[in-house]
């Protein structure tokens, strides 16, 4: 006989397949991708540290010097991510990917080096602007990846569309007909998750301000319904699973996928609610960070200027 038990378990705790991974469980060695880059920072911050404490060499020094050098190079390389993708010339030269990408890890490592460069400490008047100005243009590119990503075909560059989106909402309702066979009041729960949201999100001009910035609560509301939902599917799994004598992998497949079919239509209903938003933010920040880049460079060059000079 199937134990309730054992039915208990194959839902309540993860399980990782050998084959025939749900999508929910493909996705879960990204956390373990994500230990070498942990243990990189950690050991960056250590040395960081150390050199802040220690003082083992100074900015003028072979080493101090040859820090700055490499790091204002690799944050001159960075013009050229605009460059590539503005003008028609330099088309040719690779993918917009593999340019996102090397914009990013120039705009990490590049600064990196300069902080190290100056064992951190500002100096100057011209090292200070030439610093701070650094880190402006570095946390306005850490912000502008995480807006970037909501507008775009994630890193190849070209712009999302609104239909795309509602396209892809369409597709995630439709894989969500299993879950409405076993739990229906799933599809109301969902309907009115997906009008407030997007009622939400779009706001009436007439709408008050406490109104329009509604469109922050669309991801807690996800949040919400999503749990709603999770709990719904484990009661009617185990019973089903009781019923038709599945294995433990198999009730922790069925599981899986109906729990990554839902969440994967909420986050639909979230890029829905909240593209115009995105837009907006995004073509702001572009406005915000292009006058940081110029002031990058010019109080980069001054500052290389000065320390020549004197």
């Amino acid at each position: 006989m199937y134990s309730k038990m054992t039915t208990n378990l194959a839902i309540d705790a993860p399980h990782r397949q050998s084959g025939g991974k749900s999508p929910a469980a493909v996705r879960r060695p990204v956390a373990l991708r994500a230990v070498p880059f942990v243990g990189l920072a950690l050991a960056v911050c250590a040395l960081g540290y150390w050199v802040a404490r220690a003082q083992p060499y100074k900015s003028g020094d072979d080493l101090g010097y040859n820090l700055g050098l490499v790091g204002g190079s690799m944050m001159l390389l960075l013009l050229v991510y605009p460059l590539r993708k503005h003008v028609r010339v330099l088309h040719r030269l690779g993918a917009m990917r593999f340019w996102f990408v090397a914009h990013m890890i120039l705009g990490i490592a590049g600064p990196l080096l300069v902080v190290f460069h100056s064992t951190f400490n500002t100096g100057s008047l011209n090292g200070k602007v030439a610093l701070y100005s650094m880190l402006l243009v570095v946390a306005s590119g850490v912000v502008g990846r995480y807006v970037y990503v909501h507008v775009h075909h994630r890193l190849h560059g070209r712009q999302v569309t609104l239909r795309e989106r509602e396209n892809e909402l369409g597709e995630r309702a439709q894989a969500l007909q299993a879950v409405f066979e076993r739990v229906p009041e799933v599809r109301e729960w969902l309907d009115e998750y997906r009008q407030s949201a997007l009622s939400a999100a779009r706001p009436a001009k007439t709408a008050t301000p406490l109104e329009r910035v509604r469109f922050l609560s669309v991801p807690i509301q996800g949040a919400r319904v999503r749990r709603r939902v999770r709990e719904a599917l484990k009661v009617a799994l185990r019973e089903e699973a009781r019923a038709r004598r599945w294995s433990r992998a198999q009730a922790v497949a069925e599981f899986e996928a109906a729990n990554e079919a839902v969440a994967l239509y909420v986050g639909a209903v979230d890029d829905v609610a909240r593209y115009s938003t995105w837009v907006r933010l995004f073509a702001l920040w572009h406005v915000a960070h292009v006058p940081l880049l110029y002031l990058l460079l010019l109080s980069g060059i001054a500052h290389v200027v000065a320390v020549h000079m004197y």
